[in-house]
């Protein structure tokens, strides 16, 4: 009997009693082995057998088991053998088995029910396995106390046994496990002479937690169920199982609204805190509460919440629950109905502190509203009363804001105190009340913010001052070490003493029973017990109105587009006229207590966007969301997309979109220049397009284009552009600093001029400066994602320090919100690493829906280009050329930019300077150049003077054009001997009138043209041939006569510059024709610099322009190339 009292100790072991029975004299060995084995079959859970008797040895060493009946010199069969009943242990379906043997040879039995170890692990959660503690090895007796000595008729191993227990082990775990007692029951029984234990165990089940230790603070934990016990007596529920919240909470007015107990006063009765104001008789409105670490202030406050629950229907009393450290006090109060917010983890959030801040803001402001608009009330008494007479009102609840460890939240957040210091002065006419709980009472707090604090419940405090500061005594500090026992002081200065309820506990059992066992100890570490918090707050879950919800989830999760855009183009549910309105995100509201989609309109002045966020912060991501719910709220003919993807390259997986024209990545640099040229182009069509139809903006060619074409000459020419709202975007904007310099002016100009013509720039950057300030300030729309440095926000560096890192899509918006960019999927799946199949099948569903025609696509420069495809788009070729007059304008190729044919204007250019390397073209340009002139004039009109050192131009000029050919320097030289003679003849003289200059008719015959190939070889003479020409070269185009040179690139920087004939074409104004070249040669005309190239491709620099062209391919004896091949 001694061991049941031991585990049915509440205080100890608090085992139930249904669940020990004790077997104090078996009759028969047959009527112990039936009992055991019934017991034994019945136990799933723990099974615990404690043997206090005689203990024999047969013959043969086997342990028996003594009962009344046993025979000493027939053990075997008048007792129980210990292998037998080990079997019936063993066969028990409980998942932990422990045997505890007080008698002689008990060592005996360490063998018999060893069991196996199946895992070796210590699993807390799941103590399992087998334990064998003994009183003595197996050849020793145990040692009975002398008579008159002995404690409860037992030996001495279950004597120290019970005296370690009840007395616990000081500096041990809260729970002592029977691996924690064996070593110090074993220490102290050899300190006194006494047989040593022994033990062995399986698995986990020397982890069985056996007892509180009572030598630990965990002792007071007692006290707390004592008073847990009466929380539902202090509260007049007979059983919380049952609680009927319909009944309890009837309405409650006068003296008992807002007024619950929550623990025992020193006299024994309940201790009740009156949260109103004291014109109603309250302590409040509002109060403070202070504990030190360990006092239970965590407690307090569950249990003050739960017993407000319980008494206060939704319609009366709402909450706001706030732990700014994030702890577990308001853990499981989430879901009851009277909660308009439970508001944790705020210190390392700083953008949830705001948020907070504007929540509680935002309801004050709400409840302004409701009371003006229905009528006017100065304050919510005045609204309740006049719905209690009839007015037909909602019910504008108490609200009571609960805050956990303020203090830490004003050390942090001092700016705080002013919104706490309004909710405290106007916070009673609202009927918002407040209670702000801390360790400590702080320094710095303001009076305002003090002294409107009414009531002031304080539990053990730190030091006596801080006791004094909060109840003006030092009675706090000198509280005992007891949870939750503490004194509250009223607004009227009374100071009463309680020990408040412990509503987190398991309620008391009502005589259930989940397991069967010999013995049994319910487990703190086999799941978590219900307890009485959790009970009445599932009882009262499902009842009354939910309150107005005042916290909204933070925003973690991105929604995507399907949630946003219910109406697309997928359901046949689109506007006829572009709005460029399309919702790519939410936007965080916490003042209106609402989220809103985040819309982006580009119908406006607004039209260019800056979407900027640091490494990982979500750019690219949110750029196809935009492209994405634009596609999904217009048709390909009013929306389409030119990418430039110099990001992670994720653009790509939108290329399929039929609005999306083109998708060009960092490496393919000829359809990157060529999108910006298409969309540069498209601009200057337009800008014709509006002056001949008359139409004054984009909005009236939006409405054309969304009415009948016949309707008028204007609708006809709208729907005649193959393009509508067309949009250049740019994912990594610095690339184009780069990579692509020259590409900076025209995207400028389209920033500055394209929004009047309806063509749009989207741009992603990493940082603020990499956007030139003339293109930021033409930016309307800007979207500022998580910045790597929040102080290169333009929209506010505080704002921008608020958005958290590591989440990718959160960011501000103009106005400072907080936003959730939208995953461009439209499956309501929002996991990341199925983004690109989301991104996919969103693509498809696109493809497959009413989205009119497809973008158009972007035309590239051809890598071969036949010179009957350019004749063919000149003005006047073939075959229409006027033969009558000279013809100085020949067409070479076609252009980058509108992909229309370039000339070569000899009356605007007189002279033209090729440069390139080996193979890139250069010969073929002067044969291209000969076919041109060739073709468009008589040889009246046009005559050659050739130098050809390779002889690779022999024979391509036809009978009667060729004036000179020098092959080696003596004939060049003798030519330009001739050639300045001849053109210095053609000098105007004194009799030539004004009208002669001006049309150069003073002077007869040929334009002449000097053609010069391999002009490095040509200069590397000791006297250049051409330097009889270099005073004639300024004054050329008047006396009728043209250089037209081409040498390699080598050098060629440096030659320009030093060479007095390529210094003197440069500075009279030469076309240069600048071929694939080295970079390292630096600026070789204007302020062009040179790069690889294809054969045939040439950047054409002027005096006023500069871009690349695609060149003709000549005519003779020039063979179309391979598929792999280019042109030459």
């Amino acid at each position: 009997m001694a061991m049941r009292d031991l585990l049915l100790d509440p205080r100890l072991c608090g085992w139930q009693p249904d669940q020990v029975t004790v077997i104090p004299d078996p009759s028969s060995v047959v009527n112990l082995a039936e009992h055991l084995s019934d017991l034994t079959e019945a136990c799933t859970g723990v099974l615990l057998l404690y043997y206090v008797g005689h203990g024999v040895l047969t013959p043969r060493g086997e342990l028996c088991l003594t009962v009344t009946t046993t025979r000493p010199d027939r053990p075997k069969i008048t007792g129980i053998v210990w292998e037998l009943l080990a079997e019936v242990l063993q066969g028990s379906p409980a998942r932990t088995r422990i045997a505890i043997l007080d008698c002689c040879f008990a060592g005996q039995a360490i063998e018999a029910l060893a069991g196996e170890d199946s895992s070796g692990l210590a699993d807390l959660t799941h103590v399992q396995g087998v334990y064998t503690l003994t009183a003595t090895t197996r050849n020793r007796p145990a040692h009975v106390p002398p008579l008159g000595l002995q404690d409860a008729a037992c030996t001495s191993f279950t004597s120290e046994l019970r005296a370690l227990v009840r007395s616990g082990i000081p500096g041990g775990p809260e729970l002592l496990t029977l691996s924690d007692i064996y070593p110090v029951l074993r220490s102290q029984l050899r300190a006194k002479g006494l047989p040593s234990p022994n033990q062995r165990g399986t698995d986990t089940a020397g982890l069985f937690p056996f007892a509180v230790n009572l030598a630990t603070d965990i002792a007071d934990h007692l006290d707390r169920i004592e008073v847990q016990s009466s929380w539902s007596q202090l509260m007049g529920l007979s059983d919380i199982g049952t609680f009927n919240p319909e009944h309890a909470w009837r309405p409650r007015y006068g003296r008992d609204r807002l007024r619950v107990p929550f623990g025992l006063g020193s006299d024994g009765l309940p201790t009740y805190l009156d949260i109103k104001e004291a014109a109603e008789n309250g302590m409040g409105p509002h109060g403070l509460c202070i504990g030190a670490t360990g006092s239970g202030k965590s407690e307090f406050l569950r249990t003050l919440v739960l017993s407000l629950l319980a008494t206060h229907s939704p319609d009366q009393l709402n909450l706001v629950l706030i732990d700014f450290k994030g702890g577990a006090t308001f853990i499981g109060l989430d879901g009851v109905p009277h909660i308009a917010a439970v508001i944790t983890n705020l210190e390392d959030e700083a953008d949830l502190v705001y948020r907070m801040k504007d929540a509680l803001a935002g309801e004050m402001n709400r409840r302004q509203e409701v009371l003006r608009q229905t009528g006017n009330f100065a304050n919510v008494s005045e609204y309740e009363m006049a719905r209690a007479a009839g007015a037909e009102l909602d019910p504008l609840p108490a609200l009571f804001v609960v805050l956990d460890e303020f203090s830490e939240l004003l050390t942090q957040r001092p700016d705080l105190e002013d919104l706490f210091t309004r909710i405290g002065r106007i916070g009673r006419a609202l009927h918002i009340h407040l209670l702000l709980a801390s360790q400590r009472v702080e320094e710095g707090w303001s009076n305002g913010l003090v002294s409107n604090l009414a009531y002031r419940i304080c539990l053990k405090t730190f030091s006596a001052n801080e006791s004094r500061e909060v109840l003006g005594v030092a009675d706090a500090y000198e509280l005992p070490n007891r949870p939750g026992s503490g004194y509250l002081k009223s607004g009227s200065g009374e100071i009463v003493r309680f020990q408040s309820s412990y509503v987190s506990g398991a309620p008391i059992p009502d005589g259930s029973q989940t397991e069967r066992s010999v013995s049994g100890y319910r487990q703190p570490y086999v799941g978590r017990e219900r307890s009485t918090l959790d009970v009445l707050t599932s009882r009262i879950q499902g009842h009354g109105r939910i309150a107005h919800e005042i916290w909204l989830p933070p925003l973690d999760e991105a929604p995507t587009l399907d949630q946003l855009i219910p109406h697309s183009i997928l359901t046949d549910e689109y506007s006829a006229i572009a709005t460029l309105r399309a919702p790519m995100g939410i936007v965080d509201r916490p003042y209106d207590q609402r989220r809103d989609p985040f819309v982006v309109d580009l119908s406006g002045s607004s039209g260019h966007v800056a979407l900027v966020g640091g490494p990982q912060s979500g750019k690219s991501t949110a750029l196809r969301s935009l492209v994405m719910a634009m596609s999904l709220t217009h048709t390909a003919e009013q929306v389409q997309f030119y990418c430039l993807d110099f990001g992670g390259g994720t653009m790509v997986g939108l290329q399929d979109l039929p609005h999306v024209g083109s998708v060009a990545s960092r490496l393919d640099k000829d359809r990157v220049q060529r999108t910006v040229a298409e969309m540069t182009a498209l601009v200057r069509s337009r800008e014709e397009r509006f002056r001949r139809l008359g139409i004054d903006s984009m909005a009236e060619f939006r409405r054309l284009r969304a009415i009948d074409p016949s309707a008028s000459l204007a609708a006809a020419g709208a729907h005649a552009d193959p393009f509508g709202d067309a949009f250049l975007v740019i994912d990594g904007y610095g690339s184009i600093g780069q990579d692509f310099e020259l590409l900076e002016p025209a995207i400028l100009d389209l920033a500055v001029r394209g929004l009047s013509y309806g063509v749009h720039v989207v741009v992603t950057l990493t940082r603020w400066a990499e956007l030139p300030p003339a293109l930021k300030n033409q930016i309307g729309t800007r979207i500022e994602l998580r910045l790597g440095e929040p102080l290169d926000s333009v929209l506010g560096t505080e704002f921008a320090s608020l958005v958290p890192m590591g989440r990718p899509g959160r960011g501000i918006t103009t106005d400072c919100l907080h936003m959730l960019t939208a995953l461009p999927r439209i499956d309501g799946d929002s996991d990341p690493s199925t983004l690109g199949i989301g991104v996919g099948m969103a693509v498809s569903a696109v493809c497959s829906g009413k989205s009119g025609r497809s973008a158009p696509p972007v035309r590239v420069l051809p890598d071969w280009l036949p010179r009957e495809k350019v004749l063919s788009l000149a003005d006047g070729w073939p075959g229409q050329v006027d033969l009558s007059q000279r013809n100085l304008r020949i067409p070479i190729g076609i252009n980058e930019a509108e992909l229309a044919p370039v000339y070569i204007d000899f009356a605007e250019s007189p002279h033209v300077l090729i440069i390139g390397d080996s193979g890139s073209g250069k010969t073929k340009l002067l044969h291209s150049i000969i076919q041109g002139i060739v073709a468009s004039n008589k040889p009246d009109q046009a005559r050659f003077i050739v130098g050809d050192y390779r002889r690779s131009l022999l024979g391509l000029i036809p009978e009667g054009y060729l004036a000179g050919y020098g092959s080696s320097a003596p004939q060049l030289t003798a030519n330009m001997n001739d050639l300045a003679e001849y053109v210095r003849e053609r000098n105007p003289g004194s009799d030539v009138t004004a009208q002669q200059l001006r049309d150069r008719s003073w002077w007869s015959g040929p334009e002449l043209y000097v053609i010069i190939d391999d002009y490095d070889l040509v200069s590397a003479s000791m006297a250049n041939p051409l330097l009889a020409l270099v005073e004639l070269l300024p004054r050329a185009r008047d006396l009728g006569f043209h250089l037209i040179t081409a040498r390699r690139s080598g050098g060629a920087g440096r030659a320009t510059k030093d060479d007095a004939i390529l210094a003197r074409m440069r500075d009279v104004g030469a076309a240069g024709l600048i071929l694939s070249c080295r970079q390292e040669e630096g600026v070789i005309m204007g302020d062009t610099e040179p790069f690889p190239m294809p054969p045939g491709r040439c950047t054409y620099v002027t005096r006023s322009t500069a871009g690349r062209i695609q060149l003709a391919v000549p005519d003779t004896s020039v063979t179309r190339p391979d598929s792999d091949a280019v042109a030459p």
